[in-house]
């Protein structure tokens, strides 16, 4: 009898020192899910403020074969928000920074992929025998949220898509004069 008692008391005890170890771990998930919550109300708040801001745009046609589009937004003298945009034969790319301090708090990417060749019409399909042509309709899209704090990244996407975020945003950064 008091083996079945000992066979069921373990288990327990077991799932008891489980559970506080993990203390310090879902004190941290705590802290990181109140760091996003304030990062997506400040997000919130510039996308709502934005009309309000000064809105400088600047076009380069010499970045891809069809060109980019970058436009920041600035309160008191101080950028909070990039959109740029590039474009390109098979696809565009679009980024919408978010600013805090001048450094990198978030940034939204949108991927369009293109079914064929901007260029590629209706004649040119026929001429090459192909059914399709380009149709913005038929693109595919992809959209990312990611999610930074002091240039750390808060969420889980692959290192090297981080990487790329970081890369563009300092470039547009540089294109809007901070």
């Amino acid at each position: 009898m008091k083996r079945i008692f000992y066979l069921l008391l373990l288990p327990l005890i077991f799932l008891g020192c489980a559970g506080m170890g993990s203390s310090e771990e879902q004190e941290k998930e705590k802290a990181i899910k109140e760091e996003i919550r304030r990062i997506e109300s400040l997000m919130s708040n510039i996308d709502m403020n934005a009309k309000n801001m000064t809105r400088d745009t600047i076009e380069r046609l010499d970045l891809s074969t069809q060109g980019a589009e970058f436009v920041s937004y600035r309160e008191n003298g101080s950028v909070k928000k990039i959109e740029a945009r590039i474009f390109a034969e098979m696809g565009q790319t679009s980024d919408i920074f978010y600013l805090e301090n001048g450094e990198m708090i978030a940034a939204r990417e949108t991927l369009l992929k293109y079914n064929r060749p901007v260029f590629y019409d209706k004649a040119m399909a026929e001429e090459n025998n192909d059914d399709e042509y380009f149709d913005i309709d038929k693109s595919e899209t992809v959209r990312r949220k990611f999610l930074f704090k002091n240039g750390a990244p808060l969420d889980e996407h692959p290192q090297e898509k981080q990487l790329e975020v970081f890369m563009r945003f300092e470039s547009a950064k540089e294109i809007v004069g901070k």
